[in-house]
């Protein structure tokens, strides 16, 4: 910290920083919390789902009337509760991120470039729903927006850990300049093998090879989004630490 002769004390040489990574920080623990919140979901409209699926394997025909007498409405209910309260978090977080990114961007700009492709990936949404909700183009579309909405979050995290590298560097911070790097690594992982799987998928999908590799290649990138993810979050926090602390 600086010393900070007007109030007699010492002050974060990045308050904004400060605010605005804790603010991302807590954005991601609560869609951690609304993504189990999303499988719990799932869960309970399988049990109350469960007399239906039975009848369908035992090879009875599926009828409004088998679904009514079969169905656990119990479940159901609680499955709605669940999805609800997901669906809130989730809007929570990621508004909670926005007012990050723009706070933090006061003090590194790489935060402001992530502000704003994060407002372009909500364009893209928007114009999606929209576009399907017209049945416009199939769902050539979604398809699209779906990845675009993928390689623009990867490059909002690649933009973060890129700015808290930045405030690390100015700050003398050697730790945090390594364990950002370490970050990147796991995230061009992911960007690379996704890349080759979808690339495969197009040109050579039919092939029977080929479906093996891209299979292998999913589960490499799956597996390294996952624990980049999770080391990107532990990021989040040794960061606000560091700025607290300077």
């Amino acid at each position: 910290m600086r010393k900070d002769e007007e109030k007699g004390g010492y002050s974060m040489r990045f308050p904004n920083a400060f605010k605005g990574v804790s603010k991302m920080f807590a954005a991601e623990i609560l869609k951690l919390i609304a993504t189990g919140l999303t499988v719990a979901t799932g869960v309970a409209g399988i049990v109350s789902a469960s007399g239906v699926i039975q009848s369908a394997v035992n090879g009875a025909e599926i009828t409004e009337e088998l679904v009514a007498n079969n169905i656990n409405m119990g479940g159901v209910i609680v499955a709605g509760i669940l999805g609800v309260g997901a669906m809130i978090l989730y809007i929570i977080a990621y508004i909670m991120n926005l007012v990050g990114l723009a706070q933090a961007g006061r003090d590194e700009e790489n935060f402001g470039s992530a502000f704003g492709l994060s407002i372009a990936v909500l364009v893209i949404s928007i114009a999606t729903a929209v576009l399907t909700g017209l049945s416009i183009g199939g769902n050539v579309p979604e398809n699209i927006a779906s990845t675009a909405r993928t390689v623009c979050e990867v490059i909002v995290m690649i933009l973060v850990v890129s700015g808290i590298m930045n405030l690390a560097e100015r700050l003398r911070d050697e730790k945090m300049i390594s364990f950002g790097e370490k970050v990147s690594v796991l995230i061009l992982i992911f960007v690379i093998a996704a890349a080759v799987a979808t690339f495969i998928s197009i040109f050579f999908g039919r092939m029977a090879w080929a479906q093996h590799v891209e299979g292998i290649l999913d589960i490499i990138s799956g597996v390294a989004l996952f624990i980049g993810y999770i080391i990107y979050i532990i990021y989040l926090a040794k960061a606000k630490k560091m700025l607290r602390e300077n």
